[in-house]
Parts: C-alpha cells; structure tokens; sequence
C-alpha cells in the first residue's frame, strides 16, 4: 500500500497558519482522479519543532487535517527529525507517524545513529515511528540501515 502526502513545511512554527492553511487547501482542491476524488492520503509535516511551547500550533494543524474531508485519508505524518523532547507528542498523538531519524547512513558526530534511539514505552495506540536515510553510501549500508529501522 503506498500513500500519497501531501509536503507542507513547518518552518519549526515560523510558518504562518495562513500558509499552512493555503498549502492544506491546495492539496485538498487539487490532485483529483478522474472521478473527482482525491489522490492525497493525508500530509507529511516536515521541520516539526518538537517542545512542549510548538504544542499548540501542531494541535490545531492535526486538528484541520484531521477535519479535511477534501483529502482521501487524514494521515499525518511529522518529521522533527529526532524524538520529540515532551512525551505528549506521542501518547496523544499529534501525528501517525513520527519520523525520528533523519540522517546519513552513517551519521557524522555528534548526530546520534539509529542504534541509539530508545522509543518510547506506551505510545498512543496507532502511533508508529519512521526513519528517513538519505546519502546511503551502498546498497548494503542501506539494506544494514533499514535491519535495524525494522528491528526497533
């Protein structure tokens, strides 16, 4: 099953509402098939800030996705990158699916390298976690990646 996301950058919380609104709508009103229906399965939030104070903001983005009845699915996916500092990001759930990693392969200090990553112990039910590797080296140094992504 692949699913079809629609990208809206954050900017950490810089990005006005009103943008993110406007990027919400565009992918709502475009991206039709052929029987007017949507091709977009939900939205992937890209630069998430992750601390307790950007909490809100995120509420109210999960909330207008959640609510769009535009998009073929209300999947919502957030990439901070690294774990979210407060626990509520994920027992709540803000998104779906947090991406937690983000990095090379093999990470240049001080980056942490997914080995590294204790997830949490009761995230809301449903939540999963994903890691995006990007600048793999060799087909074998991402097969060794995507192990140990599949392991946690």
């Amino acid at each position: 099953y692949v699913q079809i996301l629609g990208y809206i950058p954050t900017g950490y919380t810089t990005r006005s509402m009103l943008e993110v609104r406007q990027f919400l709508n565009w992918y709502a009103q475009g991206y039709k098939d052929s029987m007017g229906g949507s091709l977009i399965d939900g939205i992937f939030l890209d630069e998430v800030l992750g601390n307790t104070s950007s909490l809100a903001y995120y509420r109210t983005l999960r909330d207008w996705i959640r609510s769009e009845e535009r998009l073929a699915a209300s999947n919502v996916m957030a990439n901070p990158g690294i774990l979210p500092q407060s626990s509520v990001y994920y027992t709540e759930p803000i998104a779906d699916t947090w991406i937690i990693y983000e990095n090379r392969e093999l990470p240049l200090a001080p980056a942490p390298s997914l080995a590294d990553i204790e997830l949490p112990t009761s995230p809301a039910l449903g939540v999963q976690f994903g890691a995006m590797v990007h600048s793999a080296s060799s087909v074998s140094d991402l097969r060794r990646v995507v192990e140990l992504a599949k392991a946690k």
